[in-house]
């Protein structure tokens, strides 16, 4: 049954007399409504969905800047070349400094201050080589540079599928340095070499001058530096 039908009835079995206009009027409204009604909850599922994407998404957290102002605390704090290594010099109590990359509780900072002319001299670049520190904390920056160590040789070995940045097979001293420092290190040794290599380690462990060049800062999977040897000697 439609809705006129449905309405005429209605107007039969009661006393109230609509007239055609009245009843057409009527009719509209019950079909005009719903649609309204639901175009109007359609507005407002809009307009929500847009106010949820107006809203802004949370900020990331700032990363940590590459230089942190410190200042030394109480005590002889004692500046040196490398994590165990030589001291250079001992600072003040409040000596302003610049914390430029961290590594295993040890923080390599920069400092500014003056001294007098004629107790300098130039630089001819032979001091000031990379630190095993170092190469952990700017592995790009390192990479193709040499260095002059003083390691100690623990064992000849030979790569396997673990080391992914040695040839399979290829052979490789285990040391430890350089200097003081007690970071362990694969050396690649090349054919040439690997003579000299076995007799060295034949002694282990034992003392040698190493010049090699900086294969990778950090080698995969545990950040062991590897080195390409150009020479080493026992010291």
């Amino acid at each position: 049954m439609d809705g006129s039908s449905h309405l005429d009835g209605n107007v039969q079995r009661g006393s109230v007399t609509f007239t055609p206009m009245l009843r057409q009027a009527i009719l509209a409204l019950c079909f005009v409504a719903p649609v309204a009604l639901g175009a109007q909850s359609s507005k407002k599922a809009t307009a929500k969905k847009k106010s949820v994407a107006a809203q802004p998404a949370p900020k990331a957290l700032a990363p940590k800047p590459d230089s942190e102002p410190l200042i030394a605390g109480t005590g002889n704090v004692v500046l040196r070349e490398a994590p165990e290594g030589h001291a250079l010099a001992t600072l003040g109590p409040g000596t302003p400094l610049t914390a430029i990359a961290r590594d295993r509780g040890w923080v390599r900072v920069r400092m500014e201050g003056w001294v007098r002319e004629d107790s300098v001299q130039v630089s001819n670049g032979s001091s000031g080589s990379l630190s095993a520190a170092d190469l952990r904390v700017d592995p790009q920056g390192a990479k193709g540079k040499t260095v002059k160590w003083d390691v100690q040789v623990l064992a000849l070995e030979t790569a396997d599928f673990l080391h992914k940045d040695l040839a399979p097979d290829e052979p490789y001293l285990l040391a430890r340095g350089p200097g003081p420092e007690t970071t362990l290190l694969y050396v690649a040794v090349p054919p040439s070499m690997l003579a000299s290599a076995r007799t060295l380690a034949a002694a282990a462990p034992v003392s040698a001058t190493l010049v090699a060049t900086v294969r990778v800062g950090r080698s995969e999977p545990v950040g062991v530096p590897v080195l390409d040897a150009q020479s080493i000697a026992r010291r």
